[in-house]
């Protein structure tokens, strides 16, 4: 059989039965393959909120403790990875350790053959681990993957401090003399002008995405804001806080708090005690923390619901966001060398430096959220 081919003959088709069919693919489209029916997969499972408790016992708090020769005493101050599963503790001759927060085994290590001095300040942005080293006048940028890259030295003066936001491609350092100065620093080793900045700059902290400054001077809170280039003054506190004392700031960037001697309160604050604020407002407190004999160190957990604290005799104060107190906690820890309580980005759980060792605390129960007392 010979079929004559043409302009507008229609494709051949062979029926089952042998016989020739035309097809005009126009009109006759060929049918779509049957297609399995997808499988209905089953909904995600709905998670429960989790449980908000108004109390915290003893056995909610567990602790681990890493202990360092005298040689090696971890410096100021460990840092937390971004994800809360490990953090950095830099030691005085010069090894750098990522540890796994879960397991307390240390995944990284590098040592950088090098005395430290006391002074040297260990910080982490997005860009990497901030190591700064005023004996050296330098900051140095460090592969937290690969603690023994360090991707930049900058020189910079003789730095006493700096301040630089996880979010933030930038910074602001503090430069010692005759008169002190400020310096702007972006990542990337571009540095600004020096210009000279009366108040106190070794609480000076920045906000996680970089747009504020906060300062402690004279028992008051000072906020800033930052563009990167310029500071431009915009909020303080009352005077709150006196003697030596220390500004703490939550990881999320959103609390503040000057922890120190307590000064009479403000005429319109109510009850006499140590002040949280909100980063956003420092002209009233969010919650306040009563009955608490005057220590340094203060951690605002935001995500874990609880405010820690340090008293002259004791290690752990634990209260709730609206500032009541919950109860104090033993910890092998001298109390009075506690500066800081440095909170994971997770929540409930921090880290505590002292002379010779790193504590990792766990907190087991969540409280509420700042302001909001548990039911």
């Amino acid at each position: 059989l010979i079929l004559l081919a043409h302009k507008a003959v229609a494709h051949v088709k062979v029926e089952g039965t042998g016989a020739i069919v035309m097809v005009d693919p126009k009109k006759d489209p060929e049918p779509e393959p049957k297609k399995d029916p997808e499988p209905k997969k089953d909904p995600e499972p709905k998670k429960d909120p989790p449980k908000i408790a108004a109390n915290i016992e003893a056995k909610d708090v567990t602790h681990k403790v890493f202990t360092y020769k005298a040689n090696e005493a971890p410096l100021k101050h460990p840092a937390w990875a971004p994800d809360g599963k490990s953090f950095f503790v830099l030691g005085r001759s010069g090894k750098l350790e990522r540890i796994n927060a879960e397991t307390g085994e240390v995944d990284k290590t590098h040592d950088f053959n090098r005395t430290f001095a006391q002074d040297v300040r260990l910080d982490i942005t997005a860009e990497g681990l901030i190591l700064t080293s005023p004996d050296d006048r330098q900051i140095w940028i460090i592969d937290p993957e690969n603690l023994g890259t360090v991707k930049k030295k900058l020189t910079v003066g003789d730095v006493s401090r700096t301040a630089v936001g996880f979010d933030s491609k930038f910074g602001m350092i503090a430069i010692r003399g005759k008169v002190q100065t400020l310096r702007t620093i972006e990542l990337d080793g571009t540095l600004g002008n020096p210009f000279p900045f009366k108040l106190q700059a070794f609480n000076m902290r920045q906000s996680p995405d970089g747009k504020f400054l906060f300062f402690g001077d004279s028992g008051r809170i000072l906020r800033y804001k930052f563009d990167g280039q310029n500071i431009q003054f915009e909020e303080a506190s009352p005077s709150v806080v006196t003697g030596a004392s220390f500004l703490h700031m939550s990881p999320d960037g959103e609390y503040v708090c000057f922890a120190g001697g307590v000064l009479a309160p403000p005429p319109t604050y109510g009850e006499r005690g140590m002040y949280v604020y909100a980063a956003g407002d420092l002209k009233k407190p969010v919650a306040t923390l009563t009955k608490i004999d005057p220590g340094r160190a203060v951690g605002i957990d935001t995500k874990g619901g609880w405010i820690y604290a340090n008293e002259t005799k004791k290690p752990l104060v634990i209260f709730g966001t609206n500032g009541a107190r919950k109860g104090d906690f033993p910890l092998p820890v001298e109390p009075t060398q506690i500066t800081e309580y440095i909170v994971s980005p997770l929540g409930s759980a921090f880290l505590i430096r002292t002379n010779t060792t790193v504590v990792h605390v766990k907190i087991a129960v969540q409280g509420p959220p700042i302001g909001v007392a548990a039911n």
